[in-house]
């Protein structure tokens, strides 16, 4: 199970649009802050909506290139869903898993990331 890349600042959209993290300032990946539930895209709104419940950043569920949904954006788009993740930053197992997650990476940097197995 190797679970669903991470969804960061700045990767794609369905839309095209490229995510803006907002609400943690504390989580990279690759250099890049992994985004939560309710970040935003570039065209304003399309707020993202997790599908992974169990990890955690600062109390605020991560968002993985499931893909994970979204609100509607300010262009129209009533899905812009993530398009792109981390390629080598993993999080959780499966969207159905009941299991403990997982988080699988080389290049994890930051504080306040909560998982069972991280605490």
């Amino acid at each position: 199970m190797a679970g669903k890349p991470a969804h960061r600042n700045g990767d794609l959209r369905s839309c095209d649009a490229t995510t803006t993290v907002l609400l943690q300032t504390k989580v990279f990946v690759n250099s890049k802050l992994w985004a939560v539930k309710d970040d935003i895209n570039s065209h304003g709104n399309g707020q993202l909506i997790p599908t992974y419940n169990k990890i955690y950043i600062n109390g605020i569920k991560a968002i993985m290139d499931v893909p994970d949904n979204a609100k509607p954006d300010n262009a129209g788009h009533t899905n812009p869903m993530t398009a792109q993740g981390s390629g080598d930053t993993y999080g959780g197992n499966e969207t159905t898993d009941t299991s403990t997650p997982v988080v699988t990476t080389t290049t994890f940097q930051g504080d306040g990331f909560q998982g069972d197995t991280f605490q």
